[in-house]
């Protein structure tokens, strides 16, 4: 159930018959097909700084079309801007092949100063009906993310699936110090889409491999020093960071359990990395790897009950999958390609978002684990830190090169969108799972 911290969500019948207001759409959506639902976001009408109203529509088309089921028609297509229900003609809408039309207002609130009310309408133009009907009150500072809420409500109406609209994503960048030193590290966190980054640790050594804990409150990372790493625990809200009780040497690649426990990461001392369990409770390590070759990059399943990894232990480095236990034995996961590496689950399990060689470069790919196939979803061939949305509607990596950036993926690859960011080179991010 998500959180309405900020605005009052009403749902309600713009008619008197509630089966019209609330009435589900059955558009079916396959992953992969070759074009989204057909949408028209109409500008919101209404009474108010044209600026809030932009807002709200281009969040919106953004929110949708990042997820390739969607595809927003262009605006200068529109026969109409209907703001209200009796203003809606259907027979137009049809006519330039949108399948659903969006609708709003913004205008003040009678009741609260300095607050407004937005209220939106979602329409199946074919089957000529309401689909819902919603009204937000908020004030001025919440539009982007009442326009995250409102592409979430269409999102779920239409794909019968939760989205990751409402999120935040965790991101480490470095630049180079003003007055001549070391470079300064700063790890992220901002809205899903790069907006309202806050900044949460400043330094001037390396933070490597960010993760979000299950709840939201806490980030592991390991932080780079001369001649080993330490792993950190850090509250969110009040910066306090406790180190864990690690092994000395190099620790880096925390991985959180779905419980929040448990901390997976790879520990080396002596030149080869193993994969380690750290229990947060009682401050017990427990092995899980033991192999001559490397093993690192662990990432827990949805259940708990299995670990992927990346090893060498072949030719090149592959991706392995163990029980998260004590000496467990690891069965590689036959994905195919030159090399494999940085694999994590998406939020059903079912399959992995893998950073794969086929033959051209490193790249986005997703592995299946039933069809055992593999595809690549990205175009670009210096791909790094790929990590599945927390409802699995669209996947986030790192691209390398002179400047590395942000890419959000659709599933399928056939919608890729950046992502700004803060000043300075981005190393790596991670999606929120809460």
């Amino acid at each position: 159930m998500r959180k309405t911290l900020f605005c009052l969500l009403v749902l309600f019948g713009l008619s008197l018959n509630s089966n019209v207001a609330f009435s589900v759409i059955t558009i079916e959506i396959e992953e992969g097909v070759e074009r989204g639902v057909p949408i028209a976001i109409v500008p919101f009408g209404g009474d108010v700084n044209e600026d809030l109203q932009f807002s709200l529509e281009e969040v919106i088309r953004n929110d949708l079309h990042r997820t390739g089921k969607f595809d927003p028609i262009p605006s200068d297509q529109f026969p109409s801007h209907p703001s209200t229900s009796d203003s809606v003609v259907f027979s137009d809408w049809q006519l330039i092949g949108a399948d659903l039309v969006l609708i709003g207002r913004v205008e003040p609130d009678e009741e609260k100063p300095d607050h407004y009310r937005v209220i939106t309408r979602l329409y199946d133009s074919f089957e000529q009906k309401q689909v819902f009907g919603v009204q937000f009150i908020l004030s001025a500072d919440r539009f982007r993310q009442t326009a995250h809420r409102i592409a979430n409500t269409v999102f779920e109406k239409v794909t019968d699936q939760e989205s990751s609209f409402d999120t935040k994503i965790l991101y480490t960048t470095s630049l180079p110090d003003s007055s001549g030193g070391s470079a300064i590290h700063v790890l992220y966190y901002a809205d899903y889409d790069g907006y309202n980054p806050q900044a949460i640790l400043r330094t001037g050594r390396p933070i490597l491999s960010p993760v979000w804990s299950p709840d939201g409150t806490k980030i592991a990372y390991a932080e780079l020093f001369e001649g080993y790493s330490l792993i950190y625990i850090q509250e969110v809200a009040t910066g306090e960071r406790t180190k864990i009780a690690a092994p000395n040497g190099y620790n880096s690649a925390p991985s959180w359990s779905p419980d929040g426990n448990r901390l997976a990461f790879s520990h080396s001392d002596k030149g080869n990395f193993e994969i380690y369990i750290y229990s947060i409770n009682d401050q017990r390590l427990t092995q899980v790897t033991d192999h001559h070759q490397i093993d690192t990059e662990p990432s827990w399943r949805p259940d708990g009950k299995r670990l992927v990894f990346t090893s060498n232990r072949g030719i090149t480095p592959q991706i392995y999958e163990a029980s998260p236990q004590r000496n467990a034995r690891a069965k590689r996961v036959d994905i195919g390609g030159r090399s494999n590496s940085g694999a994590s689950y998406s939020p059903t399990g079912e399959q992995l978002v893998v950073i794969t060689d086929q033959g051209i470069g490193k790249q986005v790919g997703i592995y299946d684990f039933s069809a055992e196939t593999t595809r690549v979803i990205s175009s670009t061939t210096l791909d790094d830190s790929a990590k599945f949305s927390p409802h699995g509607d669209m996947v986030i990596h790192v691209v390398e090169g002179s400047k590395r950036y942000i890419k959000i993926l659709s599933p399928d690859g056939r919608v890729a969108t950046r992502v700004p960011v803060v000043e300075g080179q981005v190393k790596q991010v991670d999606w929120a799972s809460f």
